[in-house]
Formats: structure tokens, C-alpha cells, sequence
């Protein structure tokens, strides 16, 4: 927020109006989330990039024979984009500095001045490109990331028609919940649909904002930059290339609001100027009242983010029928032994989400903890023909069977696990175990030989190889294999009892 006011005041010298720009970033309620959510400190830390390179560009504007000054910008924008990609749109954002404040664009579009401006356009671009091209290969690199891990959602579950109508009423509902910050949460949910009048309204609203800058653009530069600010920087998370399940989030507005509050500041000052006798003490007093509001909101806001049951539960207060926010808090309850409420909020979640995997799957663990295999199994199996590749269900069920004595169910779901995922030393792990109680020694020594081959830390993958050497009588190698277990993890119990057990039986004892 003080960077933000510094370089303000850098670009344009007008305190006041800076003033009120880095005022409102630092108190408004829709920036609590980048905030307060320490997953999300790379949206503050992006930022500082952000800023920082705008500031080195306004530097290497005043002597752009310095090598050295472009390098500088070059290296803040990277270390921004490696903070998150949210810095792709910044090259385009800095034309339009270039227009104002830093008045590098002639606006004057009178007869023969088109094609001068058209030329300057053109080489305020060119000198843009290595920027562009780093932007590019973040792009690039991030979505090939996020589809490996599986999070960039098929045109088949979010159709192209409602990305396109969610963008839409998104860039409108921003700018609702900046002037009105009411019922802002975590977990907005993808709406089954959206009424033609919100996108029409919103598509209205759009274009009649952006035509008044335009027309404007000669006497008030700053409408135009601000929301050109706006609108440009919010098209990486504004639901065209959809990942998760969030049609919209609180904090994608930490750096697009900067644009209206530059709108609202010297658009505002303008107000003033021309009315100042009758306006000023009321607006400044309007000012005040506003940034009070807004701090008193900021302030109950952060309050949610005190613990996760407090943060979900009042999602649930405020959107009674989120099941995300349904699922958390069941999963929170579950993990602190509260399994009435926790049973109670993921049959809430089950019933209003039937299609939902995760709802039977975190609902069969509740049940699993509570030693009620046969609920359990039963939410499980639903789980799986929801989704037939959920493996974490199939490995549930291979250890209910291994509780419940049946090695049969045990080896059937272990080894589907197996097959949706061949490559994970967990799953093999557990397959091994299967095999290892079924007295299938061999085989179960392999698998837990290949998981502690791929993860030589796995304290568990030592001590099922010692489990199967000590049943075999092989002693020495049984002592070595719980040895390598408490090396990595010195507090492994299971492995200290069969460490004695085998030493034990070394020197001739019964084990």
C-alpha cells in the first residue's frame, strides 16, 4: 500500500488523490483473502512486482538509452510472474500508462495526426516485446502445469457459452461488490445458471462505461487508463480458461481494483475542481465515511480467518447451500473427533451435491473413523460410481477389508487402486500389505522393495520389507530393514516393537 501511494505520487505528483487510491487498496474488504490467507501471499508478493516494475519502466521512460534500467524492469517483471502468473497482462497495462500518466501517446486524433499516433502506438509496443515474450512463456508454462495437475476444467463440464456469460456478469458483480462488499466469502460456487438479464445488464454496463472513456479520453486520460487497468488485468482469472470450481474470487480483484480507484480518485478530483465551493467538505466528509465503513468491514471480515471452522462456517452462514463450504466443515469436525456435527454437515453436502465424489468420499471417512466399516463401505462404493477412478476410496476399502480380516477385499480394492495408479509407492505399499498378511511373502516383499526404491525415505517401506524378512527368519536382514525405518523416522513405534521383536529372536528367543 505505501509503494502503491510512493508511486503514485511519482507518476503524477498528486498526493491527495494517491493518497485515497492506496487508502482504498489497503482497507477494502475484497483484498482481506490475499491477505489473510497465507496460501495467497504470492498475491501480495506478485504485486510487489508488479509495482516494482512499473515503477523501474517510469525510470527507464527518463533515460531509455539505459540498458541497465530496462534489464531492471525485465528482471521485476519475472520475479513477479515467478511469484504467480497474474503479471501476464502487465506489458499491455504499461501502454496505457504510457497514454497517461506518464504522456508518452499524443491524443490529439485531429486530420493528419492519425498516422502519427498510429507510429508512436507501434513503437511503444515494439519496445514492449521482450516483456510480451516472458509473458508468453509464463503463460504457456502455467497452463501446461495446471492441466497436468488436473485443475484447468473440460470445455464438456464449464461450456464456452458459460464461461463467456460468467466473465461477463463476473466484471460486473466486481464492481458491485466494490461499491456494496457485502456476503464476500471464500468459496463461490459455479452457478447452474445464469439469468439472460444479468448478462445483458452486465454486458450494457460494460460497454457503456468503456464508451464514456473513450469519449473522454482527451479531457480525462485517467477514466480510460483505469479502466482499461480493469478490465485487462482481470482476463487471466476471469473464468475463460476455467480452473477449479469458482466462477469468481475476492482476491483475483488485489491488483485490478487499483484501476477503479484511480478512476474513483482522480475522476472525483476532477468533481472537485470544477465544483469545489459546493463540493469539497461534503465529498471529503463522504471520503472519510466510506474508508471508515470499508475498515469496519475489512476488520469483521479478517475475523472469519481466525481458524478454519470459523472461516467455513461463515460461508455456510452466509450461502446456506454451499456444499464446498458443506464439505470443510465436515472434514474439520471429523479431523477433531466432533463426529455428530461432522456427520451432519457432510449429509448436508451429500444432499445438496449427489453428484459429488468428494461429499460420499470425506462422508465414508467420518463413518471409517468412527468404526462403522459397513456405512463406510457403503459411501465408499458410491464414491467410486460417482467417480469410477477416485482412488483414495478404493485404498479406504482395501484397509477396511485388512481391518475388518477380509484379505480378499483387501487385495480386490488395493489392487484397483493399483491400476488407476501403478506408479505411487503408497499404492503399492498398501498392496503389499495385502499380500504380506495373505502370506504371499514374495510378492509382498517386491512391492515394498519398489516403494522403497522410489521414496527411500518411506520409514513404512522398510519396516513391511523387515515384517516380511522376520516372518521368513531372515533376522539380520529383518534388524537392517527397522534400522533404515527409525533412522528416518526415530519415533516410529511400529518399527522400534519389531526392531526388539527381531533382535529377540536373534539371540534365540521367541519373538
Amino acid at each position: 500500500s505505501v509503494l502503491l501511494f510512493l508511486l503514485l505520487v511519482r507518476l503524477t505528483n498528486a498526493r491527495w488523490r494517491s493518497a485515497l487510491v492506496a487508502a482504498l487498496f489497503a482497507l477494502h474488504p475484497l483484498h482481506v483473502e490475499s491477505v489473510a490467507w497465507v496460501a495467497e501471499r504470492k498475491d501480495v508478493l506478485s504485486t510487489l512486482g508488479w509495482l516494482l516494475t512499473v515503477w523501474t519502466y517510469a525510470s527507464w521512460v527518463e533515460d531509455r538509452s539505459s540498458w541497465k534500467r530496462y534489464a531492471l524492469v525485465l528482471a521485476c517483471f519475472t520475479a513477479g510472474l515467478m511469484a504467480k502468473p497474474m503479471l501476464v497482462t502487465l506489458p499491455v497495462i504499461l501502454v496505457l500508462l504510457d497514454i497517461w500518466p506518464l504522456n508518452r501517446l499524443p491524443l490529439d486524433f485531429g486530420p493528419g495526426q492519425l498516422t502519427k499516433t498510429g507510429m508512436a502506438i507501434v513503437r511503444l509496443v515494439l519496445e514492449k516485446i521482450p516483456l510480451l515474450l516472458i509473458a508468453l512463456g509464463s503463460s504457456v508454462i502455467t497452463v501446461m502445469a495446471e492441466m497436468k495437475i488436473g485443475t484447468v476444467s473440460s470445455v464438456e463440464q464449464f461450456s464456452m457459452s458459460a464461461r463467456v456469460a460468467n466473465a461477463i456478469v463476473a466484471y460486473g458483480s466486481y464492481l458491485v461488490k466494490t461499491a456494496w462488499p457485502a456476503k464476500l466469502h471464500l468459496l463461490y460456487l459455479y452457478p447452474d445458471h445464469i439469468p439472460g438479464w444479468q448478462v445483458g445488464g452486465s454486458l450494457a454496463m460494460l460497454f457503456l462505461i468503456t464508451l464514456f472513456c473513450l469519449l473522454t479520453i482527451a479531457l480525462h486520460p485517467y477514466l480510460l487508463v483505469g479502466w482499461g487497468w480493469y478490465l485487462i488485468s482481470l482476463l487471466p482469472v476471469i473464468g475463460l480458461v476455467q480452473l477449479g470450481a469458482s466462477p469468481i474470487a475476492d482476491r483475483f480483484t488485489y491488483v485490478p481494483l487499483i484501476g477503479i480507484f484511480i478512476m474513483i480518485a482522480w475522476g472525483g478530483g476532477a468533481l472537485l475542481k470544477r465544483w469545489q465551493s459546493r463540493l469539497f467538505w461534503p465529498a471529503m466528509l463522504a471520503s472519510l465515511c466510506w474508508l471508515a465503513l470499508l475498515s469496519a468491514v475489512s476488520y469483521r471480515q479478517i475475523s472469519h480467518w481466525r481458524g478454519s471452522k470459523s472461516l467455513f462456517g461463515y460461508v455456510w452462514e452466509v450461502d446456506p447451500g454451499n456444499y464446498e463450504a458443506a464439505i470443510q466443515l465436515g472434514d474439520e469436525y471429523r479431523d477433531t473427533g466432533e463426529f455428530d456435527q461432522a456427520l451432519y454437515y457432510l449429509h448436508e453436502a451429500a444432499r445438496l451435491a449427489p453428484w459429488s465424489h468428494e461429499a460420499y468420499g470425506d462422508l465414508g471417512y467420518a463413518y471409517d473413523k468412527m468404526g462403522q466399516f459397513e456405512e463406510a463401505t457403503r459411501c465408499y462404493i458410491e464414491a467410486i460410481r460417482l467417480e469410477p477412478s477416485f482412488v483414495i476410496a478404493y485404498d479406504h476399502l482395501g484397509l477396511i477389508g485388512v481391518k475388518q480380516g477380509n484379505l480378499d477385499m483387501a487385495k480386490f480394492y488395493f489392487g484397483k487402486s493399483l491400476e488407476y495408479n501403478p506408479y505411487d509407492p503408497k499404492v503399492w505399499m498398501n498392496y503389499g500389505l495385502a499380500l504380506y498378511l495373505d502370506n504371499q511373502l514374495t510378492e509382498a516383499a517386491s512391492y515394498f522393495s519398489r516403494a522403497a526404491e522410489a521414496d527411500p525415505q518411506s520409514a513404512d517401506a522398510h519396516n513391511g520389507l523387515g515384517l516380511v524378512y522376520m516372518k521368513e527368519g531372515r533376522m539380520a536382514e529383518a534388524i537392517k530393514e527397522f534400522q533404515a525405518a527409525l533412522q528416518i523416522n526415530p519415533d516410529y513405534e511400529h518399527a522400534k516393537v519389531n526392531l526388539q521383536k527381531a533382535r529377540e529372536a536373534q539371540a534365540g528367543k521367541q519373538p
